[in-house]
């Protein structure tokens, strides 16, 4: 990489088509241009410049994720020098979504998903494999799996007790599942 770089980047989208991106950068000790961009198959839909690291843009008319159309948008995220020279480049993705509850007419709490409620039906997964044990042998099973269990009416995979390696979250991304990350206790 070179002296200054991107090093890491982290994208909030919500149902309000708001995404703000927040880089870290390494290497550089002034304020800081980035530049992020949001493309819908290869078109940009909405480009917008910051300083200081931090960048907010709107998309119009932007496409919700849910799990029955799990829409990603693309980003291309730059960062710059004084004369918008590019310094470092990289890819990400974002899903405009927001997980929420609601009271029912009834008192009952309900999850949302973008201010509706979505009922989720999925497995308790403990992603036990054979051969590898905790880790999926290979990108292609993670798929292999998400599609069975698309194909089989789930929208949710409850994953118990493990963290997942983040391919596996991308790809209940784009294959549309909300995921229910369990928690693990150290005790008290």
């Amino acid at each position: 990489v070179p002296g200054h770089y991107i090093e890491s980047i982290q994208v909030f989208a919500d149902m309000y088509v708001e995404l703000q991106a927040v880089a870290q950068i390494v290497g550089l000790q002034q304020p800081v241009k980035v530049k992020v961009s949001i493309l819908d198959r290869g078109g940009v839909v909405a480009t917008k410049q910051g300083i200081n690291n931090r960048v907010k843009l709107n998309v119009k008319n932007a496409k919700l994720w849910s799990p029955s159309s799990p829409f990603l948008y693309d980003l291309d995220i730059q960062l710059l020098e004084a004369k918008d020279k590019v310094l470092d480049q990289i890819s990400s993705y974002a899903g405009f979504r927001t997980v929420g509850k609601a009271c029912d007419k009834d008192g009952n709490w309900q999850f949302t998903l973008n201010g509706k409620p979505l009922f989720q039906l999925g497995p308790l997964d403990q992603g036990w494999w054979p051969g590898s044990f905790l880790l999926p042998p290979s990108d292609e099973a993670i798929v292999w799996e998400m599609n069975f269990l698309k194909e089989a009416g789930f929208n949710m995979i409850r994953k118990h007790k493990k963290v997942e390696p983040r391919r596996y979250y991308y790809h209940a991304d784009r294959i549309g599942f909300v995921i229910w990350q369990d928690q693990t206790s150290g005790g008290s």
